[in-house]
Formats: C-alpha cells, structure tokens, sequence
C-alpha cells in the first residue's frame, strides 16, 4: 500500500525478523518502522525530508545486505 509519504511493505519472507533487520540498517543510518498491519506482516518506510535517487538506492542496497548478512531468505525476481 502506498501514499506519497508513507509506504507499507509485506515482508519479503517467512523467515523476516523485523527487529533484526530494523537494528541493522538503523546502524548504518536507516530507519524502518513497524507496520501498522501486522497480522499482514508488513513494515512502513518513509521519504520524508531531502532524500533523493541515491538515498533510495543506498537503502535498499543495505536492506539486502542485512537480508543477506540475517541469513534470510531473498525474493527471486
């Protein structure tokens, strides 16, 4: 479900810890927040603030490393 400043995501796998993944890329500068569904099993990310192309990509090249790193399981594309 999407809106122009809040994104709700379905977590990509069974094996998803939210916490886990949450501590991860907060350490390296992220912020996921819990979702608002969770018996759906889903996460919100938000763009709010100067956040541009590159800031997008470098999230989502940390969110699969600590998918890689949590030993969980990735989506096939």
């Amino acid at each position: 479900i999407q809106s122009g400043l809040v994104v709700a995501v379905a977590y990509p796998s069974a094996d998803f810890d939210f916490t886990r993944v949450h501590d991860y890329c907060y350490e390296r500068g992220y912020t996921i927040y819990p979702g608002k569904m969770q018996e759906k099993g889903t996460f919100r990310l938000c763009a709010l603030g100067a956040i541009d192309e590159a800031d997008i990509e470098k999230f989502f090249r940390v969110l699969r490393e600590a998918l890689v790193e949590l030993g969980m399981v990735l989506p096939k594309n």
